[in-house]
Order: structure tokens, then sequence, then C-alpha cells
């Protein structure tokens, strides 16, 4: 359970204090906790309520966290769309190619792999990876169908970009 922790703390230290991809004193107001308790947290030295938990999602809207947090579930995360987007139906059809476009990575990697004769670590972990994107692409995809309009020009032109 502590190493489980420990790399939970670790990857929003990554993602916060690393990568510096979002303000932390900006997230911590958001947490409504000052830096010093923010950074405590991120160290190791002490919890997250699930309060906390849910707004450092909202606020910091990374996969990796919601990954990390449903892995051993039954459950994949997705990504929401926004449903007041004007360019809604296309923004849902980009989705969905994206989806496909993964779909055929994958595959070709799983056919290099035969033909090479060869599923090392390293594959076996790409292999995962884009697995993962799979997952949570399919998961999207079933929320944004319902924005999917019906004009086949449209789907046609997206199709043949990949």
């Amino acid at each position: 359970m502590h190493n489980r922790k420990s790399v939970f703390f670790s990857l929003v230290r990554q993602i916060l204090m690393v990568e510096k991809r979002y303000s932390v004193t900006e997230i911590a107001a958001r947490l409504g906790m000052n830096y010093a308790t923010l950074y405590a947290r991120v160290s190791g030295r002490g919890f997250f309520s699930p309060e906390e938990l849910r707004r450092l999602l909202h606020f910091v809207p990374d996969i990796r966290l919601a990954d990390w947090l449903l892995a051993d579930s039954a459950f994949i995360p997705a990504t929401r769309i926004e449903k007041t987007d004007p360019a809604l139906s296309i923004s849902a059809l980009d989705h969905a190619v994206q989806t496909a476009d993964r779909a055929l990575s994958l595959v070709k990697e799983l056919s290099a792999g035969a033909v090479e004769e060869d599923f090392d670590p390293e594959r076996r972990e790409r292999i995962a990876a884009q697995l993962n994107e799979m997952e949570r692409g399919i998961a999207t995809l079933r929320l944004v169908l319902p924005y999917i309009s019906a004009n086949p020009t449209q789907l046609h032109k997206r199709l043949a970009a990949i």
C-alpha cells in the first residue's frame, strides 16, 4: 500500500513540479490549501481527501492521474466532451477517427511482433500502452457517439486522413 501511495504522489509531483504544466500555487489554492500543504501531500506527508482528489482531477486533467486511480478496477477513464462546443459533431468525429488510428497502430505493432517473432518486454509495454489508449478511446467514443453528425462527406474526409 505504501509503495502504491508513493507512486501516486510521485506522479502528481511529476506533473505539477517537474513538468510544470500547471501553476502549483494556483492548484493549491483551487484545492483549498496553501503551497506548503500541497507540497507536503505530494511528498507523501499527508493524504488527499476524496473531495481534494475530485478537485485535483478537475483542475489537473491529466489522464495519467485517472489511469492510476482506476488501475486494477473494473473502470476505464474516458474524456468528457463539452456538450456546449459548437463544433461538437466534428469533435466527436475526430475522436472516432483517433480511435480508429489507435487501433491501426496497435495492429501494426502486433503484426511487426509476429513477423519478427519478437515480443520483448519493451514491445509488450508499447502494446499495453496502446491498449490503454484504445480502451480510453473506445470509452470516449461511446460518450460522443450521439453527437456525430450523419454527414457522410465529413466522415469520409476524416477517415481518409488516417
